[in-house]
């Protein structure tokens, strides 16, 4: 289901399927298309209301706890769950227009767990990078992370990490270990307040990741994906949709 403006609940958090493919690696590479536009200002909360990928597809700030239960994956970060969201006082401290996350397990059969996720989320950049920082202090950033903890990696072997939108190397720690974040747009420290617009040419994210719609559940209407579920996802990108994390020994 397309998102339409009027309808600013159009947001994503999803939880994906991954594959762990230990072969010959590869070179650094980027597909990702960046993001077409982005809103007006929502007066009630200081953030864009929306973002637009360059498929047209239009995505709301996810601030839904209870539609269907919890989907945004808020439970924990606001004050007051039995209250509605209200900025400042019962606001998250981060929250996300999309968001993909997805866990491999068992890397090199030894026990070795990687976490890889991509968003375009919101949060604080003031002193204490919450809701407490008020007004002016809002921010907006593209995330990319990979993390490996330790077993399964060799330390300091080169692994290429494969995903919708591009190849990243990196070289395991000597703890065997990955822990690398790249925060595009306004992450935090960038001077405020936050120019919006600087998210738009990010590498991180562009087309928004979607549900497959040929594998079941459908997603809630308004919603294209639940963040408490995990589920295959459509790329919407001539590479592949699948995650990797492959050597290059």
């Amino acid at each position: 289901m397309k998102p339409r403006a009027s309808k600013l609940k159009w947001c994503i958090s999803l939880a994906v399927v991954a594959c762990v493919i230990f072969a010959a690696g590869g070179a650094f590479a980027q597909n990702a298309q960046g993001l077409a536009a982005v809103g007006a200002i929502d007066p009630a909360n200081g953030y864009p209301r929306w973002y637009l990928d360059k498929n047209g597809l239009q995505l709301g700030q996810c601030l839904d706890a209870a539609n269907p239960a919890d989907p945004c994956v808020l439970a924990g970060t606001f004050p007051n769950p039995g209250q509605p969201i209200s900025f400042p006082n019962n606001f998250p401290d981060e929250f996300f227009y999309w968001r993909t996350t997805t866990t491999i397990n068992n890397i090199g059969n030894v026990g070795g767990r990687a976490l890889l996720v991509m968003s375009t989320q919101g949060g604080f950049g003031g002193a204490t990078g919450t809701a407490a920082d008020g007004a002016g202090a809002q921010i907006v950033f593209a995330r990319y992370r990979v993390r490996v903890l330790p077993n399964g990696l060799v330390p300091g072997a080169t692994y290429v990490v494969t995903g919708p939108f591009g190849v990243q190397s990196f070289v395991a720690t000597a703890t065997g270990t990955i822990n690398f974040t790249v925060d595009q747009g306004c992450p935090l420290g960038t001077p405020l307040p936050c120019n919006f617009t600087s998210v738009l040419p990010t590498t991180n994210a562009g087309p928004f990741l979607t549900w497959d719609p040929a594998t079941p559940p459908a997603p809630t209407a308004g919603f294209i994906g639940d963040g408490l579920l995990t589920h295959t996802i459509s790329a919407g990108l001539a590479s592949t949709s699948s995650r990797r994390i492959s050597s290059s020994m």
